[in-house]
């Protein structure tokens, strides 16, 4: 219940632990497109949380001040353990805001161009491609066609609706790359 100030103590405890165990890595991701608001959307504690913090009502735009909010407490515990946060943006979740610019969003489904051109660095996860998906490459994601100059840390290829013939290509184009008896 992010509507709910004494959850953040114990998230941050959740995150200082983490934060112990997986030392080596910079990246700390908190997730955040699978976000179920609508029980929450329609909760009185969450109108009166909205307004006591001075956001929006839930219908006029509250729900993405609510997460913005979120991710940002989150990303202050996540820089004072030295790392940088990620999350899923750009269709469900967090908003993308110029506020959370230090922040690192996968950006799927859409909304990569907003996302730079609002200054924040993306990993660039598309959800459509037209051609053979091995010919992707991290600058074009859905339907937005990014620059090399822009601020594209990577890419990253969901696999979880493949079919087995996407697969197949994708070996076989691999194996005639680098001319290897891959088995």
């Amino acid at each position: 219940d992010i509507a709910d100030d004494s959850i953040y103590p114990h998230l941050e405890e959740i995150i200082n632990d983490m934060c112990d165990v997986f030392t080596s890595s910079p990246y700390f991701h908190i997730g955040g497109d699978e976000i179920q608001l609508d029980g929450l959307k329609g909760a009185p504690h969450t109108k009166e949380y909205l307004k006591a913090h001075h956001m929006r009502e839930a219908d006029k735009g509250g729900m993405d001040d609510l997460l913005k909010q979120h991710v940002l407490r989150l990303n202050e515990f996540i820089k004072k353990r030295g790392k940088k946060t990620i999350y899923w943006g750009g269709y469900q979740g967090p908003p993308q805001d110029p506020e959370m610019k230090d922040c690192i969003v996968y950006s799927w489904y859409k909304g990569a161009q907003d996302a730079v051109d609002k200054g924040m660095t993306i990993i660039s996860v598309p959800w459509g491609i037209v051609g053979p998906r091995w010919k992707w490459n991290i600058f074009s994601c859905n339907d937005d066609q990014l620059k090399r100059t822009d601020s594209v840390l990577g890419g990253c290829r969901v696999a979880w609706e493949n079919d087995a013939e996407t697969y197949a290509n994708v070996i076989i184009y691999m194996k005639s790359l680098v001319n290897s008896t891959w088995t």
